[in-house]
C-alpha cells in the first residue's frame, strides 16, 4: 500500500495537538483514519510504521524555552507570561476556569508531552477539593458573590508591640486570659503576626487581631489593655513555664507594655456588589450558581448514571452532565413554605437582630457574617434563643427530634449536600431581604424553588440544595438531626404534604403527643 508520508506526518501532528488540547473525540477520529490507511501507531514509543522500519512521530515545531497555551496554541517565552494570558478575559481564560485547571494549561517545548507542574495548579486543585468537601446548612452562592467574613471593625482590636517570643497565638491567649476583665468573654485571636515593625531601639515587634462579641465588649477590653504592663510571672505563674515562646524559639521578655486600638478594617468584607439584583428565573440567571456548581456535589456514581457512561475523569463526567442539561433545561416549580404565626416570626427576628453572637463563628471554615450552632442539650448564654426555637418546633412538629439548630446571618456557600444528616430537616428564613429562595434538586430533571421567608418548609438536606443570591440581611434557622435516634431514609426533597401541628407549648395535646415517644 502506497501511503504519502507527508500526509501521515501532518495527521499525526494534528492528532498530537488535539490530544494536548484534550479534544479526545477529534483525536480518536484521526487515529481511526490512520488505522484505515494501514498505519500502525505506538503512542508509548512515539513511532509509526507501515510494514517497514518504525519512524518517529513528528511533534509540532516549538522553539526551545517557549510555553504553549493548550487552548489557542499561543507561544510564550516564560511561564509567567502564559499565566497572565490565561488570567486575562477571553476564551483561554474561560477554558481554564471551566476546567478548573489553570496551572495545567501549559507545557514546555523541551518536554512537549509532559505537563509543567506549578504552584498554581496545586492551588487550583486544592481549592476545588476543599470546595467539594465543604458541606453546610443553608447557603447562598452566585456569580457576583464575594467572600464575606463575620466581624465588623468595631468589634475587632489591634493588640500591638508584642515581642517576638510573645507573638504566638498561645501566648496571646494566655495574656488575654490573665488581663481581660471578668465581664468580658475571651476574645477570638483571629491572627498573630511577628516581627512586623521595629521600635525606636530597633527591636522587632508583632501584633495580633482580636475579635469580640460586640462593640461594647471590645471597648471595655481596649480600655483595660491599652498601655498595660505585661508581666511574665503574672501570665505564666511558675518559673518552669518562663522560658521560650510557644513554638517560636524566641526568649520571652519578662516585662513589656502593649498598645491596643480599634482595628482599621476588622474582619469584614462586603458580601455582594452594591445594587445587585436577584432574578427569580432559575436557568440563565445570576441568582443561581452555574450548572457545573449545581452538579459538583453529586458522587461520581450518580453522575455516571445520569450521563449513561463510565468515565474516570470526574471533570469530563461533569462536563457531560452539564451538556445534557444545557440541551434540555431542567423543569422548575415554586413551592411556598407554611407561614409562621406572627408572634413566632417577630419574636425570633427581634432576638436574632439583638443577639450577642459568639466572637468566633462556630464553623469558621464556612463563609458567613455570623454562624452559631445551638446544640439541643448544651448549657450556654443562648437560652432565650433556644427557648424560642423550641416554641417554634412545638408549633411545627413536637415529635421531631433535632440534635442542633444552625443559626446564621448572611451565610455564603456553594451548592452542597448535608451528608451527616440522618433525616429530613426544617428550614426557616427571617429578615428584610429580597431573593434568597431555597433551591433543592428533586430529581435529575427538576428543581424546586422554596420560599422560606417568614415561613417554614420541610426539606431533605441530603439532596443537592443552595440558596439564591439576595440583598439585605437574611437570618436562617435549620433544624437538623445528625444522630441515629430517628434515622429515616431519603425519600423526597420537599415534603409538601407536611402541615404544622399548631400546638402551644405546655398544652395537653403536646404532653399526649410527646408521651408516645422515647426521647
Amino acid at each position: 500500500v502506497v501511503v504519502d508520508e507527508g500526509q501521515v506526518s501532518n495527521l499525526l501532528e494534528e492528532r498530537h495537538v488535539l490530544r494536548v488540547q484534550k479534544q479526545w473525540e477529534e483525536a480518536d477520529s484521526i487515529f481511526r483514519k490512520l488505522v484505515a490507511m494501514g498505519v500502525l501507531i505506538d503512542d508509548k514509543k512515539k513511532v509509526w510504521n507501515l510494514g517497514s522500519a518504525a519512524k518517529p512521530v513528528k511533534q509540532p515545531a516549538i522553539q526551545k524555552g517557549q510555553f504553549v497555551c493548550e487552548t489557542c496554541n499561543g507561544c510564550f517565552v516564560s511561564r509567567n507570561l502564559l499565566f497572565k494570558h490565561l488570567r486575562a478575559p477571553g476564551p483561554c481564560s474561560l477554558h481554564a476556569e471551566t476546567r478548573g485547571t489553570l496551572g495545567h494549561q501549559c507545557h514546555e517545548s523541551e518536554k512537549p508531552s509532559e505537563v509543567v507542574k506549578s504552584r498554581i495548579s496545586k492551588t487550583s486543585k486544592t481549592s476545588n477539593q476543599n470546595e467539594e468537601r465543604t458541606h453546610g446548612k443553608d447557603g447562598k452562592h452566585g456569580k457576583h458573590a464575594r467572600v464575606a467574613r463575620h466581624a465588623d471593625a468595631d468589634v475587632c482590636l489591634w493588640l500591638g508591640d508584642l515581642p517576638a517570643g510573645w507573638a504566638h497565638p498561645r501566648r496571646v491567649a494566655q495574656l488575654l486570659y490573665r488581663y481581660t476583665p471578668r465581664e468580658v468573654e475571651q476574645a477570638w485571636v483571629k491572627k498573630v503576626l511577628k516581627r512586623q515593625y521595629k521600635d525606636q531601639n530597633g527591636r522587632s515587634l508583632g501584633y495580633a487581631i482580636l475579635c469580640y462579641r460586640d462593640a461594647e465588649e471590645a471597648t471595655t477590653a481596649r480600655k483595660a489593655l491599652d498601655g498595660l504592663q505585661v508581666s511574665l510571672t503574672e501570665v505564666l505563674g511558675d518559673a518552669k513555664s518562663c522560658g521560650r515562646g510557644a513554638g517560636s524559639g524566641a526568649a520571652l521578655e519578662m516585662s513589656f507594655v502593649v498598645r491596643v486600638r480599634q482595628a482599621d478594617h476588622g474582619d469584614s468584607a462586603q458580601t455582594f456588589e452594591e445594587g445587585q439584583l436577584c432574578s427569580n428565573d432559575l436557568e440563565g440567571s445570576s441568582a443561581d450558581p452555574s450548572l457545573l456548581e449545581q452538579l459538583r456535589p453529586l458522587p461520581s456514581s450518580e453522575l455516571q448514571q445520569r450521563v449513561g457512561a463510565i468515565l474516570e475523569d470526574r471533570e469530563r463526567l461533569l462536563e457531560s452532565a452539564v451538556a445534557s442539561l444545557e440541551s434540555k433545561p431542567r423543569d422548575t416549580r415554586h413551592v411556598q413554605g407554611v407561614a409562621l404565626p406572627s408572634h413566632l416570626s417577630l419574636g425570633l427576628l427581634k432576638e436574632l437582630q439583638c443577639l450577642r453572637w459568639p466572637a468566633k463563628n462556630h464553623r469558621p471554615c464556612l463563609t458567613s457574617d455570623r454562624y452559631l450552632v445551638l446544640h439541643s442539650n448544651a448549657k450556654d448564654s443562648y437560652s432565650k434563643l433556644r427557648g424560642l426555637c423550641s416554641e417554634l418546633m412545638m408549633w411545627a412538629d413536637p415529635t421531631f427530634y433535632y440534635s442542633g439548630v444552625a443559626v446564621t446571618k448572611n451565610f455564603v456557600a456553594s451548592p452542597h449536600i448535608d451528608e451527616q444528616d440522618k433525616t429530613f430537616q426544617f428550614a426557616v428564613s427571617l429578615g428584610e431581604f429580597s431573593g434568597g429562595e431555597l433551591c433543592i434538586e428533586e430529581d435529575p430533571k427538576s428543581v424546586a424553588i422554596v420560599d422560606t421567608r417568614n415561613r417554614i418548609a420541610c426539606i431533605d438536606g441530603r439532596f443537592v440544595h443552595w440558596v439564591r443570591n439576595y440583598t439585605g440581611d437574611r437570618y436562617s434557622l435549620i433544624f437538623y438531626d445528625t444522630s441515629d435516634r430517628r434515622a429515616r431514609p431519603k425519600v423526597a426533597a420537599v415534603n409538601e404534604m407536611w402541615q404544622p401541628c399548631g400546638m402551644k407549648p405546655g398544652s395537653a395535646e403536646v404532653a399526649e403527643c410527646l408521651g408516645c415517644f422515647d426521647f
